[in-house]
């Protein structure tokens, strides 16, 4: 068996060190199972820099907890998780001043990064005081030695999926990057779900709610993913075959014990823009 992956899945090796193809990343079947890949046996260029910048959320290096990733933007770099992974640093008095997370600096060597309450720039639970749209993400400033990965100027399409990559840390193959501190890959598609078509008497409902609770209305910050992440992927990228972040992993799509087999992405990329606009 080539070493280079964690067999639960249908695709060769080799199809995943090629080009990322429309035609050879179709979308799953129903029975199909997916994957998990060793980073360290990818050759697509496109892939190395997103490989290094996504880190693990965890009290030690070699233990599961979350993921995340190191983005550079508009001259500045941030380090940009999942709020649920950081729930301890939002519990109030019940939780912690801060967390670890690990990533590599420019000479491949293991770093140690905080996270802690006093520099969180944004998370949903406060999202709403900053007047910005409330999504399962959390940023933080960055300043060590990673040069970060690029977001994506690209729209996800709610026609035509495209594929997608998904980097991160996930817990139950944790053997797969322990030793190397490397994070596994998961190849799909993405997807934004259609609009859904409203009568001008719920438009009307709609902003009587917006009004009301003082939600933000904005652009859709949910994608679909079609490839595999399980815990442990919290807050790791989704990237495009550019190798551009598009959002970070919040779960699977729909309620607790009747998800569809999609994954969830929370697009933080309008936050991030808006928060480095002058106000």
């Amino acid at each position: 068996m080539d070493p280079n992956f964690i067999e639960i899945g249908h695709r060769p090796l080799t199809q995943v060190k090629g080009a990322l193809d429309e035609n050879t990343f179709r979308n799953p079947s129903a029975e199909d199972r997916i994957h998990f890949f060793k980073s360290e046996g990818c050759v697509i260029s496109e892939l190395q820099r997103v490989i290094h910048s996504t880190v693990l959320v965890s009290e030690t290096p070699d233990y599961p907890g979350g993921s995340g990733v190191i983005i550079t933007f508009d001259g500045k770099k941030y380090v940009i998780t999942a709020t649920h992974v950081i729930g301890d640093l939002v519990a109030g008095q019940y939780g912690k001043p801060e967390l670890k997370y690990y990533y590599r600096d420019t000479h491949g060597q293991v770093k140690e990064g905080i996270m802690s309450r006093g520099n969180i720039l944004y998370d949903s639970t406060t999202a709403r005081e900053r007047d910005l749209q409330a999504t399962d993400a959390a940023i933080f400033p960055f300043d060590g030695d990673n040069e970060g990965v690029e977001i994506s100027d690209q729209e996800v399409p709610t026609e035509n999926s495209q594929v997608a990559v998904a980097v991160g840390y996930p817990g139950e193959h944790q053997d797969g990057w322990k030793d190397t501190g490397k994070p596994l890959l998961s190849v799909g598609r993405m997807f934004r779900d259609k609009p859904k078509e409203m009568t001008p008497y719920m438009r009307e409902l709609m902003a009587k709610y917006m009004k009301e609770s003082g939600e933000k209305e904005g652009v859709d910050l949910k994608v679909n993913f079609t490839g595999r992440v399980i815990p442990g992927n919290s807050g790791g990228p989704l990237v495009d075959v550019a190798g551009k972040v598009v959002g970070v992993c919040h779960g699977p799509r729909g309620t607790l014990g009747k998800e569809d087999g999609i994954e969830r992405f929370s697009d933080f990329r309008a936050i991030l823009r808006q928060m480095s606009s002058p106000s």
